[in-house]
């Protein structure tokens, strides 16, 4: 009898607890709100608050265009790799440079991710946005590239 209580004790607690857990996510809607770390902006006011002391500022990238070309990076089905367009520190153009292309399914999922997958990177200027559903494997490859040319700018 002791040990059904406790069961049931220890239960509702585990649920109350996985019912009240919320994760980060961030709406279509914030997408346009702030600057994604990616490309951060210089602060045009007199203050600015002091950065987090866990982690250390992110570069600022130099005005201008510039055109880098992310890593390739292969995938279970083929090697993906982006070229990105930014000028003045927002993303202008990505441009899919090699997807899989094994077979007719490869190459027609390709087409359907990499239009989405461009739209939401404009949107949200950043790497950091949602998979194309049925299209994992290459929309992952896809932001790993675009991330490593992000990085490349930062150098």
């Amino acid at each position: 009898m002791r040990r059904s209580i406790v069961l049931i004790v220890a239960t509702i607690v585990g649920l109350v607890l996985i019912l009240t857990f919320r994760a980060h996510t961030v709406s279509s809607g914030d997408a346009g709100t702030s600057t994604p770390p990616a490309i951060r902006r210089p602060s045009t006011s007199g203050s600015t608050p002091p950065p987090a002391a866990s982690s250390p500022p992110a570069p600022v990238l130099p005005p201008g265009r510039h055109v880098v070309t992310g890593q390739p990076v292969s995938t279970d089905y083929g090697v993906v790799q982006v070229r990105v367009t930014v000028d003045q520190r927002r993303i202008i153009e990505v441009k899919a440079l090699e997807l899989p292309h094994g077979n007719p399914l490869d190459v027609q999922l390709s087409a359907m991710a990499v239009p989405k997958l461009r739209s939401a990177v404009l949107a949200a200027q950043s790497a950091h946005v949602d998979m194309v559903s049925q299209a994992t494997v290459t929309s992952d490859g896809y932001l790993r590239s675009l991330q490593s040319a992000l990085d490349m700018l930062h150098r």
